[in-house]
């Protein structure tokens, strides 16, 4: 089971901070403007659902809008450096996050 916590009303999902992992073999958090954003962990594109998918009373509730999960299994036998949050737009590397 995951689990992330209380969502801060205060929130600032525009940057990589707040990544969480899970076992060995998960790395994952929460975005604004996912479809303006991509998430990559070294070379590698990280898996990105829009949580305004959601129940339409979950959404409000926990003030979701624009709000996207990402992420990414490692391969256990691998070994990875970074996260990079990249605009879509003009492949610029806007965020970079050492592991």
């Amino acid at each position: 089971m995951l689990t992330w916590g209380p969502i801060d009303p205060d929130r600032d999902f525009d940057r990589l901070e707040g990544y969480q992992g899970h076992g060995d073999t998960l790395i994952y958090g929460l975005i604004n403007n996912a479809e303006e954003l991509e998430v990559k962990v070294d070379d590698h594109k990280a898996t990105i659902l829009n949580l305004e998918a959601l129940s339409p009373k979950v959404v409000n509730e926990y003030q979701l809008e624009d709000v996207s999960l990402w992420y990414f299994e490692k391969d256990p036998k691998s070994t990875y450096n970074q996260i990079l949050l990249v605009d879509e737009s003009t492949d610029e590397v806007v965020q970079t996050v050492d592991l």
